[in-house]
């Protein structure tokens, strides 16, 4: 019975394929993944005046956290003085920053108004009105 050889060079290209194959598979040649808790630049997308009753009580500020798989938006709730009252996340719940407390407190979980209601300690839910944001004109 005869044998065939399959030849050295060929066995070298082999090994060299399934060595790619495997190293390519660890990661090796991949681009690094981005540590998910490192910090990152929030993208301003728009701002909003709080009002009530034609009082001006603060700002709720739009923003963008980039994230290479899903960018997520948070919603900051400032006082009229533009002290960070809380934020809103994108799944609606409402984180107040209360004096003497290391951790944000999570007070409501709704609607966007709702939550700005609770946040702002309102008796109803302000009204909104949008605010320009500097460099975003619109070029005619």
């Amino acid at each position: 019975m005869r044998r065939e050889s399959i030849g050295k060079g060929r066995i070298g290209r082999i090994a060299a394929a399934g060595l790619l194959l495997w190293l390519g598979g660890c990661g090796l040649f991949s681009s690094p993944r981005p540590d998910p808790w490192a910090p990152r630049r929030l993208r301003p997308l728009a701002t909003f005046r709080i009002e009530r009753g034609g009082r001006f009580l603060g700002r709720l500020r739009k923003l963008e956290i980039p994230d290479p798989v899903r960018p997520r938006v948070v919603w900051l709730v400032e006082n009229q003085w533009g002290q960070w009252v809380g934020w809103i996340d994108s799944t609606g719940r409402a984180f107040a920053l209360k004096p003497f407390e290391k951790e944000p407190v999570q007070v409501y979980t709704g609607k966007l108004e709702d939550c700005l209601k609770v946040l702002m300690e309102l008796p109803s839910p302000p009204s909104l009105e949008k605010e320009e944001m500097p460099g975003n004109k619109e070029e005619r």
